[in-house]
């Protein structure tokens, strides 16, 4: 007898305090989560954080995430996280993109996804920047536009009415040197000339106005057939 009801008031007892043991967890902060609770990194050097590490986050939505959470994942002292576009859905999975800046320049081909699902933080992926980055610019953006049409003559697409925005329009990224480990600040330019029928991207040095980088963007292919119409995008 004596022992029912010892097991009757423990019961009792445990009903009354479960709420506010459950209402103290909510009130607790997201913990941080830094690289060496992330589960894997690919080949890229993307690193993975497992839903399992980020399961509390629910309610947050990712377009918003490191605003509340700003150090949530770690990220080299100069470098930093800035939401770009919309989000894009794939099935129950909405995605959200940040770009990677680093000292307020942003670095090509680095971003941030973060993928929701059901309300929760589903999962991050990121690619981080070590390396400190020389920010000097000495030549302006008129100079980089006129050095990129000396680059690759021609006619141009914005000569054409209604082409305007086609007119160079050198843009200031970090970007990685081909053949080479070296990330070095550059003036990205596109430029489009439809005589030759050309698409060109230029990585000029801000500093020395050297072309560091020329592409045709343009693929061709030799076919047994003649084309009755030319498309061009």
């Amino acid at each position: 007898m004596k022992n029912s009801l010892l097991i009757i008031l423990i019961c009792l007892l445990g009903s009354i305090m479960l709420p506010t043991i459950t209402a103290q967890s909510l009130k607790k902060p997201c913990k941080r989560i830094t690289l060496d609770k992330i589960t894997k990194e690919n080949r890229r050097g993307s690193y993975f954080i497992d839903r399992q590490k980020i399961k509390n986050l629910k309610g947050f939505k990712g377009e918003v995430l490191f605003e509340n959470y700003p150090n949530l994942i770690e990220l080299n002292k100069n470098n930093s996280l800035k939401y770009v576009g919309k989000p894009r859905k794939w099935g129950p999975i909405v995605e959200y993109g940040y770009q990677l800046y680093h000292k307020g320049f942003p670095v090509d081909r680095h971003m941030c996804s973060v993928e929701e699902k059901d309300g929760f933080i589903y999962r991050i992926t990121y690619r981080d920047l070590s390396a400190d980055i020389d920010t000097t610019v000495l030549i302006t953006h008129e100079e980089a536009v006129e050095l990129a049409i000396k680059e690759v003559p021609g006619r141009y697409w914005w000569e054409h009415k209604g082409y305007d925005d086609s007119y160079p329009n050198p843009q200031l990224y970090i970007v990685k040197l081909k053949d080479t480990n070296e990330y070095k600040l550059c003036y990205k330019v596109n430029v489009y000339t439809w005589s030759p029928i050309d698409h060109v991207l230029l990585f000029i040095d801000p500093t020395t106005s050297e072309i560091l980088y020329r592409r045709s963007q343009v693929a061709h292919c030799s076919v047994g057939k003649t084309a009755q119409k030319l498309f061009y995008y």
